[in-house]
């Protein structure tokens, strides 16, 4: 939910990112105060065109932020384009490249490996893209910002409850994707709290 909220907070920043692209881009609020906004393309061309590529939707984790980005997208007048990847990280980047080509105003990128993103990055910026990339975690070069929940607490908690449900005692299996930083932390924040227990091999 945390990671949820920022996300939310960051799309108008990926509005106003896009809308300082143009000499003429404009945004209107229904009134002073309001919390709605319209977003418009430079030009008057028609509403922003935001596309989301996610490399996979696999849980209700990835439908909400999904779900979450869109409706503030819409609400704000603009339109939403969406691919899945369906775990493929190869498709994940040719969807990337898709969107970038296709002419969006403003890109979201959920997942991915920063190594692989940064050359299309470079040319989401080259063709003036503003980027927001979600659930990284770790800096992509030619993006405004990686939105991610606090990874290290989160661990540390999912840890303790899954420890404290088989009685802190037993085999412990770790599967992980080697080279994921998000799963590296988890796995290495496992680890240190498997040590506090003896009874604990993890493995």
């Amino acid at each position: 939910m945390k990671k949820l909220a920022a996300l939310v907070l960051v799309i108008p920043v990926l509005f106003m990112a896009a809308c300082g692209g143009g000499s003429s881009g404009s945004s209107s609020s229904s009134g002073s105060g309001s919390k709605s906004a319209t977003a418009v393309r430079s030009g008057g061309s028609g509403v922003y065109k935001i596309g989301i590529a996610t490399r996979e939707i696999t849980n209700d984790y990835n439908r909400d932020i999904i779900s979450g980005a869109r409706k503030v997208i819409e609400d704000a007048g603009g339109s939403v384009t969406i691919t899945d990847a369906n775990a493929d990280f190869q498709k994940h980047n040719e969807n990337i490249e898709n969107l970038i080509n296709s002419g969006v105003d403003g890109l979201i990128v959920q997942l991915g490996d920063a190594q692989q993103l940064a050359p299309i990055m470079a040319r989401a910026k080259a063709k003036g893209i503003p980027v927001v990339t979600a659930g990284v975690g770790a800096p992509v070069p030619d993006t405004l910002t990686d939105i991610n929940g606090d990874n290290p607490i989160l661990s540390i908690l999912a840890s303790d409850a899954l420890l404290s449900a088989v009685g802190y005692k037993g085999d412990i299996y770790i599967v992980w994707v080697p080279g994921a930083p998000l799963l590296e932390t988890r796995k290495r924040i496992f680890e240190a709290v498997c040590k506090d227990h003896p009874g604990l091999p993890c493995g």
